[in-house]
């Protein structure tokens, strides 16, 4: 029991800090002229998890001053590219794992979620390059630190 007590504190540990380090140097995980010149974003809502989009709404009316509009995943297609205009799409991605029986011991089913943004010119993805239960906290951090990306470019014009 103690093993498996320290095992999960040091996944955990390990995995605060990655996000942490993610956030903090935007390689491939935020676009590098995310804010330059006009840009804007749309919101890609999941099918099926009500309380995701719902909380991916609060979380860019609360912590996003570009210019954005949410859209329905199934609407995604029709999106047309604007002249002049830096679109992006931001998305949550999320990966589900059935619950399963380990030495003799169930665990139980877990669905973890990520998100990212793509450059509707270039095709180009960024994304964090793992998972988190917690997708709160997963949209918050990113949009804030997109939120910042977006402004800092914004002010170099």
């Amino acid at each position: 029991m103690k093993k498996r007590s320290l095992s999960l504190l040091l996944f955990t540990f390990f995995t605060a800090t990655s996000f942490a380090h993610q956030l903090t140097n935007p390689t491939d995980t935020f676009p590098p002229n995310f804010g330059k010149g006009k840009t804007y974003l749309y919101v890609v809502t999941m099918p099926g998890y009500f309380q995701v989009n719902k909380a991916l709404e609060k979380a860019f009316e609360k912590n996003y001053t570009g210019s954005y509009e949410i859209i329905d995943y199934r609407d995604f297609v029709k999106v047309k590219q604007r002249k002049g205009v830096s679109s992006y799409a931001f998305s949550m991605i999320y990966d589900k794992t059935a619950g399963f029986f380990q030495a003799g011991e169930r665990i139980g089913p877990r669905t973890d979620y990520s998100c990212g943004v793509q450059d509707m010119t270039s095709f180009t993805e960024y994304k964090l390059p793992y998972f988190g239960g917690n997708y709160n906290k997963v949209i918050n951090k990113y949009i804030d630190r997109l939120e910042e990306i977006r402004k800092a470019n914004e002010a170099s014009k």
